[in-house]
């Protein structure tokens, strides 16, 4: 009876552990954000924004160069220094069926990114709310 207990017991630490799944919305920002530190740069962003968040992605790119020799390796510490520091997720705001606000907190403190629905997949809205 004690080793059934035990084991249950330890079970339930280790599921409580764990935390539950991320969301499918979650999911979208958090894939997006580990796409990027996988190296793939704000390229690597794209499959995970929406068509109007691309353009957003294309201007910021293209003005990377400069912003690199500008910041020069401080841009790259500050990228990595985040990277080992995902996102923490804290609420899901569910607006409509097909747009929710995550509001997370990183390393610069609390945040909140809209994610919608588009072509029947949950995309990252990078611009407006």
């Amino acid at each position: 009876m004690k080793k059934y207990f035990l084991s249950g017991l330890l079970i339930a630490v280790f599921l409580s552990a764990c935390g539950k799944p991320a969301s499918p919305q979650a999911k979208a920002f958090l894939d997006m954000r580990a796409s990027i530190c996988k190296g793939g740069g704000l390229a690597a962003a794209k499959p995970y924004v929406t068509e109007s968040s691309k353009v957003f992605l294309d201007i910021s790119d293209a003005f990377m160069p400069l912003a690199q020799m500008t910041q020069g390796q401080a841009m790259n510490d500050a990228l990595a220094k985040d990277c080992q520091n995902p996102p923490k997720i804290i609420n899901e705001v569910k607006v409509n069926n097909q747009r929710y606000l995550i509001q997370y907190i990183d390393l610069t403190g609390q945040k909140e990114v809209a994610v919608v629905l588009e072509n029947g997949q949950w995309k990252v809205q990078l611009s407006g709310k």
